[in-house]
């Protein structure tokens, strides 16, 4: 399916606003070959706007997100469809959430629209500096560039960057598939709501990184075997242990916690008390 355009259809008024309720319904979890007709299909029995009702959300590539928006022709329409959250359209069931006319333009307002871009494929050592070579003859700063990392702060190969305008982001694109370094680069037209969850993403990763490099916990502490000979038994009777390499006396616990409770056989320490 293709992203529905925002324009003529309501002259001018924010249909979801009228009246001071919401007219706009949010859908999630479409099959992503979902078209109007399938939406329209869903709402069977409900009254939606009569121009342009169904808007669909897509990726920064253009690809459908499996979310939409649905206008409805009055406010109590778009209530009464709330009563079709998570039934089935195909294989999957559908989540139905009250929306409203500003997030319904933020997120289906066409990217084309939009001053960013984003970049893949990027070289894992590609430097900012790089970014600003590679866009050489376009209004940049490094304030522009945000290059996303994975987990652990390592690279992701991408970066999200902010031109001086729609034309000039429009312009960009004709650096898609050019080279940088050893590796081509993709770029497509983003918004700044990507931008702005790729940097959520980031934070969230960054945040699931142990503290520690030794993730067990703390390194076990290893005692210092040290040798049993000459200890007295004052008449007590040595009992036995197995040792790496076979028997030895084990000498009696009264000499305390941690000395060594059998003798090295061959240079071997079975253990300690």
């Amino acid at each position: 399916s293709t992203q529905s355009t925002w324009g003529s259809p309501f002259a001018g008024q924010q249909p979801a606003v009228l009246g001071g309720t919401s007219l706009v319904v949010k859908l999630r979890g479409l099959p992503f070959e979902a078209n109007e007709a399938d939406i329209a299909q869903f709402f069977a029995g409900y009254t939606l706007h009569h121009e342009d009702p169904v808007r669909f959300q897509t990726t920064a590539e253009g690809r459908p997100s499996g979310q939409a928006f649905v206008v409805f022709a009055t406010p109590q329409e778009a209530t009464r469809a709330l009563s079709m959250n998570r039934q089935y359209l195909g294989p999957r069931y559908v989540e139905v959430f009250a929306s409203d006319n500003d997030e319904m333009m933020a997120r289906t307002t066409p990217v084309a629209s939009s001053s960013w871009i984003k970049m893949r494929g990027l070289p894992y050592s590609a430097t900012v500096g790089d970014i600003l070579q590679f866009f050489a003859g376009f209004a940049l700063s490094e304030q522009s560039i945000y290059m996303t990392t994975g987990r652990g702060g390592r690279p992701s190969g991408e970066a999200y960057v902010q031109m001086a305008d729609e034309s000039e982001a429009n312009r960009a694109l004709q650096l898609d598939k050019q080279q940088m370094g050893l590796r081509y680069i993709e770029i497509f037209l983003s918004t700044r709501e990507d931008y702005e969850q790729a940097r959520s993403r980031a934070a969230r990763e960054q945040r699931m990184v142990a503290p520690y490099p030794y993730r067990g916990g703390m390194q076990p502490r290893v005692p210092t075997p040290q040798p049993a000979y000459g200890v007295p038994t004052y008449g007590s009777q040595p009992t036995f242990a197995t040792a790496s390499f076979g028997v030895a006396p084990a000498y009696p616990a009264r000499y305390g916690a941690g000395y060594p409770a059998v003798a090295p056989v061959y240079g071997g320490i079975a253990g300690y008390r």
